[in-house]
């Protein structure tokens, strides 16, 4: 289990914005832009192919599961690419604009072809039923406008129920002449606070029983005289 059953209610963090957060989450995504931590899996995608993985092992994920938005995890930031590689890579809560580090201060690793070099990026925590949580983040402009979107949705939905549901989807899209992909986050509902807890609680605890008796060790049989 990624999370321990004891811990993992509260290892949720509040998913309910005060009215000082949803100010400050809206005051760092109103740009111009069109468009984690330990015990944690990150999730990659690739826009060429449209494949959409996660973990060490890249097991592919299911886009059909409905997963928890963390809305209090959202962050924006900065990565660096030369020569296909990440270089450099920064990041701040969104929460706090104040945090955000400006192009000019980011550091020079060289980069000498023109697609290469910092670029904006954007992203967020979420977590399965099951108590996983995962990681995704995007420096592409179709993908931090599906990123956009869904935290606009977040902004606007009810304080009665303020928690996103979504499917990690993808979407086909035609770009200068050629066929690409870009992240989807479909919002299936919108649920209570209490009501995230309770799905992540319930599903992991029959997660965990099922491993039991997976590794419950079988009977020795006894043989008779």
């Amino acid at each position: 289990m990624t999370n321990d059953l004891t811990t993992l209610a509260a290892s949720l963090p509040s998913l309910t914005l005060s009215d000082d957060a949803r100010q400050a989450l809206a005051k760092t995504f109103d740009d111009d832009d069109k468009t984690g931590s330990s015990g944690v899996d990150y999730v990659y995608f690739s826009g060429k192919s449209g494949d959409l993985t996660y973990g060490q092992d890249r097991e592919e994920l299911d886009m059909e599961e409905e997963f928890v938005f963390l809305t209090p995890t959202v962050f924006k930031g900065w990565v660096c690419w030369k020569n296909s590689e990440v270089k450099g890579r920064k990041k701040w809560s969104a929460f706090k604009p104040q945090d955000a580090i400006a192009e000019t201060d980011l550091e020079d690793h060289g980069v000498t072809r023109a697609q290469d070099g910092w670029k904006p990026s954007s992203g967020f925590d979420f977590m399965g039923y099951d108590g996983k949580q995962y990681s995704f983040e995007s420096n592409t402009k179709s993908g931090r406008g599906s990123i956009k979107k869904v935290i606009e949705a977040a902004l606007g939905a009810s304080s009665s129920a303020p928690v996103p549901v979504f499917l990690f989807t993808k979407e086909k899209f035609l770009s200068q002449g050629e066929w690409n992909f870009k992240p989807v986050f479909k919002i299936v509902e919108f649920i209570t606070e209490a009501e995230a807890q309770s799905r992540v609680t319930v599903e992991a605890e029959a997660d965990e029983i099922d491993d039991v008796e997976e590794e419950a060790p079988a009977k020795k049989r006894v043989r008779r005289a």
